[in-house]
């Protein structure tokens, strides 16, 4: 009995681990359930007896385990596993195909592919048929004539990257180079040519004191290493001088030139200036797990800098966090998105497509988040990011919000359906994201589109009526006016509210006190009724109470004023009605001038509007806002588009109660009109009648 694809990934899993695979492990891995992984084991186990060896055991509370005796015999028994031993899935056995195509040294007829992968003559025919759609995507065409047999027809730079990412393919299934190499003419050589590459690599690695991750540096030794069966046949890639000229600047291509002078490779005279500005090329895209400070410096990499200091201010926009450690995130970053930088550019296959993959399944909010942020590298690239860099990119910011121990507000999803057309669709996504900033759009459709595709979505936002589907739908208007603003502002607040429980909080009981009592020492009574309560005092969560703009913005929290000698005391003039009433204490206003002079005028969102804060942990009693109007603006830097008239202080509790006065506020300052309103006011009562207006 042959193992398929899934049972061999069972099979290596059990294998390459040193104690014990829990159930839960492999069936996430996998996504499959666990009556089908036991069936699976019950099958491998059959194959193994008829190997002669001791089958897969399960220990409860532990797991699946081989004997030790059984790895050894089993891990020659793998590497020798033949063909007949083995049952391709169809996207294997198509890749199988690709890859024999691309490495031929003979013609190849269909016969071939049916008598090295064991299937019948229709089976070889419907995989052709799949193979010439696969091929469309990198604008290559499949071919046929009776003298050369089967033969790709396409520009060389997409015949690499289609080897490059078939190979990953395969060697993602396989824990053995054998996969890729037994598809050569010669898999001897070409095993002793990988090798020979690995010692090329690891030598560009001492010259440049790096090193890549350890899957990198295997998938590099197998790709150039294929790279090479094709200029040995005089296929050889073509680049554009100017392109040639910024790769020969590089440190990596002199390091490159000099690994290849080393390398004991016969055919070195092969390969070209341009192929090795070529080699050079995937070097620059290779993700590396280690690099020297030293060739961080903004110097260097300043565009680089540029982008990961843009994505990491908006990221904490978005997600309504405040990193800790904003500088050491942004080294990883750099070190992250510098590879990237050049995969992107050339277009060149990341690795892992299976690990981002999972990445956006399991960590969706952050991935959506992300997206909201790659518009930086791809302005700087004029070229689209792929939903696979924006994974790895997520896995960054995740990884680094986990290290932290903060998380994003809870958000939703929703989809829109619009039919009239690109440009209506686009504006309306435009103005559904400024207005709900925790709702994050997964894609925009048509209603034909809709009516087949799988819904993963909390809600549809559609100009049409579409037919009910189980998902609530939520119709407006291309164009948004104010009222319809506000009303779908409600109506989603509704839906994020209707299945909440009701938990009393600190802050309605206070609430209720305030209105009967008078002369209380807010502060001490808040911190005794907090711990009484045993809720914690800086983060309790307020799921029933997300209180409106006119709520936080009162009369007592608005000052006017006609100057401030800088933004320092501007900021501190701003949270002074705050600090009153014991929402913050002092060493919050100390930390949000810090944040500002570490970060920069980040809180500048808009012409002379600013929104200082911090985070909760670093003094907020209760959730508050306050509003101060300067008659002369202020400055936070030397640029004109830094200076501010209107400064609004926003005291968070968590990452979620302010979200609705914080979409009310965005909603109000998205007007410049009313912008101009506020900077002309002469007192509260000026300012009051625009908060109420926004505040439904």
């Amino acid at each position: 009995m042959p193992l398929d694809q899934r049972r061999s990934a069972i099979l290596h899993q059990v294998l390459n681990t040193k104690s014990y695979v829990t159930c839960g492990e492999l069936t996430e891995q996998l996504n499959i359930s666990r009556r089908t992984l036991y069936y699976d084991i019950e099958k491998i186990n059959g194959w193994l007896k008829e190997t002669g060896l001791t089958p897969i055991k399960r220990r409860r509370s532990a797991g699946f385990y081989l004997e030790d005796q059984t790895k050894k015999m089993l891990t020659s028994e793998m590497k020798t596993l033949t063909n007949s031993s083995y049952e391709y899935s169809p996207s294997e056995r198509q890749a199988r195909v690709i890859l024999r195509i691309l490495t031929r040294n003979r013609r190849l007829l269909l016969q071939n592919f049916i008598d090295e992968n064991h299937i019948s003559r229709n089976t070889a025919i419907q995989d052709m048929k799949h193979i010439r759609e696969k091929l469309k995507t990198f604008g290559i065409i499949l071919c046929f004539t009776k003298e050369k047999g089967y033969f790709f027809s396409g520009l060389e730079q997409q015949k690499r990257k289609m080897l490059a990412e078939y190979t990953n393919q395969l060697m993602q299934k396989s824990s053995s180079t054998a996969a890729v190499t037994d598809l050569c003419p010669d898999p001897a050589a070409c095993e002793q040519r990988i090798q020979i590459m690995r010692s090329m690599l690891l030598t560009f690695e001492k010259l440049l004191h790096m090193n890549f991750a350890d899957h990198v540096l295997a998938g590099l030794s197998v790709h150039f290493t294929l790279f090479l069966i094709r200029i040995q046949a005089g296929k050889e890639i073509t680049l554009e001088q100017e392109e040639q000229y910024a790769i020969r600047q590089t440190k990596e291509y002199e390091a490159a030139v000099r690994a290849v002078e080393a390398a004991e490779l016969p055919e070195k005279a092969f390969i070209s200036d341009q192929e090795m500005c070529y080699f050079t090329i995937h070097l620059l895209g290779a993700k590396i797990s280690q690099f020297p400070a030293s060739s961080l410096m903004a110097g260097e990499l300043g565009a680089v800098h540029d982008i990961a200091d843009r994505m990491i201010v908006d990221f904490q926009r978005y997600a309504c966090v405040l990193f800790q450690d904003p500088e050491n995130l942004k080294k990883h970053l750099v070190l992250h998105l510098k590879s990237a930088y050049y995969r992107i550019k050339y277009d060149i296959t990341p690795h892992e497509s299976e690990i981002a993959a999972s990445i956006k399944t399991k960590y969706s909010d952050i991935f959506c988040l992300t997206k909201k942020v790659v518009h930086h590298l791809q302005k700087e690239l004029r070229k689209p990011v792929s939903s696979e860099e924006t994974a790895f990119i997520a896995m960054h910011f995740g990884g680094w919000m986990k290290r932290e121990g903060v998380a994003p507000s809870h958000r939703k999803t929703a989809v829109i359906v619009c039919p009239g057309g690109i440009g209506t669709s686009k504006i309306l996504q435009s103005q559904i994201e400024d207005l709900l900033p925790n709702v994050d759009i997964l894609e925009t459709v048509s209603s034909r589109v809709y009516e087949t595709m799988t819904l993963e979505t909390d809600v549809l936002i559609s100009t049409v009526p579409l037919p009910d589907r189980g998902v609530p739908v939520l119709i407006v208007n291309p164009i948004l006016n104010s009222r319809e603003k506000i009303s779908l502002l409600k109506k989603v607040d509704a839906l994020s509210n209707s299945a909440a429980h009701f938990h009393p909080s600190v802050h309605d009981i206070m609430g209720i006190i305030e209105k009967h009592a008078e002369g209380i020492h807010k502060t001490e009574l808040m911190r005794e009724l907090t711990e009484y309560l045993g809720q914690p005092h800086k983060h309790e969560k307020e799921a029933n109470r997300k209180p409106m703009l006119a709520e936080l913005m009162t009369p007592n929290h608005i000052t006017m004023a006609d100057s401030a000698p800088g933004w320092e005391d501007a900021v501190r003039m701003a949270a002074k009605p705050l600090l009153d009433d014991g929402s913050v204490t002092p060493q919050y206003v100390d930390a949000m001038i810090a944040t500002i002079q570490t970060l920069g005028p980040y809180i500048v969102i808009t012409p002379n509007v600013a929104i200082p804060h911090a985070r909760p942990e670093d003094g907020v009693n209760q959730i508050g806002m306050s509003f101060l109007r300067l008659k002369q603006a202020v400055s936070f830097s030397e640029k004109p588009e830094h200076s501010v008239q209107l400064i609004i202080v926003l005291a968070a509790i968590d990452n979620d109660t302010h979200l609705k006065a914080l979409s009310q506020l965005t909603n109000m300052l998205g007007d410049p009109e009313n912008i101009q309103l506020l900077i002309n006011a002469q007192s509260a009562e000026d300012v009051l009648p625009m908060i109420q207006k926004y505040s439904h």
